[in-house]
């Protein structure tokens, strides 16, 4: 059976895993969060889902499954950086 994506939260980054796939993007790096309606991928399960632009142009899709819950704990963890982050609005 195939274990659902993980996404871990530390004061400095974000550890996405899913199978093989493994992603630690820093916080820093994070540039806009927007909703997402896709299609099931590797690292989103959920239709309803987390556009996450980091860098230059990159970008992954996260499906947690309490999103206001994780919108919160990130903004927390970035205090300063991201304490106005909203979906949709660039960092």
């Amino acid at each position: 059976a195939l274990k659902p994506p993980s996404y871990t939260l530390s004061d400095s980054a974000l550890l996405i895993k899913s199978g093989a796939f493994s992603l630690q993007l820093a916080l820093a790096n994070i540039k806009r969060i927007t909703p997402a309606n896709v299609f099931p991928s590797q690292t989103a399960l959920s239709r309803k889902a987390l556009r996450i632009d980091y860098l230059y142009g990159e970008s992954v899709t996260i499906s947690p499954e309490q999103k206001e819950a994780f919108m919160t704990d990130l903004a927390t963890r970035y205090k300063n950086e991201t304490a106005h982050m909203l979906p949709g609005v660039a960092v």
